[in-house]
């Protein structure tokens, strides 16, 4: 039989990295990779990452250069944070050192509503 094709469907690989000496490149990589970290679709299923928001929403842009997605690529925050910059779906604190999702993002704190954030969920499985 055929051993790799899952049930179903099939799953969507996220892109390879760029090569790390095409700094356009490497941004929108870092730019698409954390707005894959603050989606609904993530945030659905990343318990840990949730964890590390603090009251406001925030996380350390030192946890997202961390990830191995990303840190495979740059392992300069002033990219990540240029990266960020131009995204429309996550914002950097006034400071520069936190990054957070720009709408309800206060639905993704922990603990927290549980019931808006069911309702979020379920409506991925439902579209």
């Amino acid at each position: 039989g055929k051993g790799n094709v899952q049930a179903g469907g099939f799953v969507a690989l996220p892109p390879p990295p760029p090569v790390a000496d095409d700094e356009q490149a490497v941004k929108n990589f870092v730019q698409a990779q954390i707005e894959y970290y603050f989606s609904v679709e993530n945030l659905c299923k990343d318990i840990f990452f949730r964890t590390q928001m603090d009251p406001d929403g925030f996380v350390p842009l030192t946890l997202l250069a961390g990830f191995n997605r990303i840190k495979t690529v740059t392992t300069d925050l002033d990219l990540v944070r240029t990266a960020i910059d131009k995204s429309e779906k996550v914002e950097l604190n006034e400071a520069r050192t936190h990054a957070r999702k720009r709408s309800d993002w206060a639905t993704w704190l922990f603990p927290t509503p549980e019931v808006v954030q069911q309702q979020q969920c379920d409506a991925l499985k439902s579209e």
